[in-house]
């Protein structure tokens, strides 16, 4: 999976006094116990940070810009999605800088990634929480919010990526061709518009923690915008070698159980399309990460398989 990433956003490393005054802004005479870096994630800077009374998750920001995106988020599905409550979110100087701070209740968990890494497959009840979390986010009318971004199309995205010179370069002329191959195959789902929903957009395992008795919380949502639903389900299923074809139907007949908008007969290729679009656009970033870049690229040529024999 991901765990081996190289990251490319510094750490903002603090000491117990920087925490303290950082936390201060929650409570004047807060005392802090301890604090623990998370070293998961690729951008943000996370803290598990102890009080007398409490245990919070702290997050120093990489891009205020986001930042503010998953402010909004809660603000608007706090009461539909299961998440970690945000208890403040404030900007401060940090090591000189200023940066977005948000500090959240922390949640006694394993990732996605990690329960996955341990057992292999998600039990029966994690994939029908799951399809029924994905359900209602994409049923939640968004003609009705404020401040929600509009992302490109499924072929706006392939038009795009495909003229970006560092994808090409690293994807090499023979991936290319095929890629052209898949994008002229389902040339239809892709052109189809499919932009109504409200979508978390980055709705990998990794962003989803569960608790000891299974219960989900979806993370990171700086990304939520008005899209493709495909997105989210295809970044799910990313990893195809820990989902079986019978947890795939069970997902979908839970998904369409509580969905207003049924899925498409096709919504696996939609959403290995949707997949394909993501790891190009991480990897025609500038960033020079081997194993990164190495790891996508091989996820890009496992799903174009995928279609070509579909």
């Amino acid at each position: 999976m991901e765990k081996n990433w190289e990251r490319f956003v510094k750490v903002e490393k603090v000491n117990i006094g920087e925490v303290t005054d950082i936390m201060k802004n929650m409570e004047k005479d807060i005392k802090i116990t301890g604090y623990k870096l998370i070293s998961k994630g690729q951008r943000n800077t996370n803290y598990m940070v102890n009080t007398l009374t409490d245990k919070l998750f702290l997050r120093i920001c990489a891009d205020e810009n986001l930042s503010k995106n998953e402010e909004a988020a809660f603000k608007i599905l706090k009461e539909k999605i299961t998440m970690p409550r945000l208890v403040l979110t404030f900007s401060q100087i940090v090591k000189s800088q200023k940066k977005r701070i948000m500090i959240y209740e922390y949640i006694d968990s394993i990732t996605g990634d990690e329960y996955l890494e341990k057992n292999n497959r998600f039990s029966e009840k994690l994939l029908k929480n799951i399809a029924f979390i994905l359900a209602e986010l994409h049923n939640i009318k968004i003609l009705s919010l404020k401040g929600i971004n509009s992302l490109p199309s499924l072929k706006e995205c392939f038009e795009m990526l495909m003229e970006n010179s560092v994808l090409r370069k690293r994807m090499g002329i023979d991936s290319i061709k095929k890629l052209n191959a898949v994008i002229e195959k389902y040339k239809e789902e892709i052109e189809k518009k499919r932009e109504n929903f409200l979508v978390h957009c980055d709705f990998k395992t990794s962003n989803l923690i569960m608790d000891k008795d299974e219960k989900i919380y979806v993370t990171d949502w700086e990304y939520l915008g008005c899209g493709n639903r495909y997105f989210d389900i295809g970044l799910f299923f990313r990893y195809k070698n820990y989902f079986t074809k019978k947890d795939m139907e069970i997902f979908c007949e839970e998904y369409n159980r509580n969905a207003e908008i049924s899925l498409d007969e096709n919504w696996i290729e939609m959403g290995v399309l949707c997949n394909i679009v993501s790891l190009m656009e991480m990897l025609s970033r500038e960033e020079d990460a081997f194993e990164k870049n190495n790891d996508i690229k091989n996820l890009i040529e496992k799903e174009i398989k995928f279609l070509i024999e579909k």
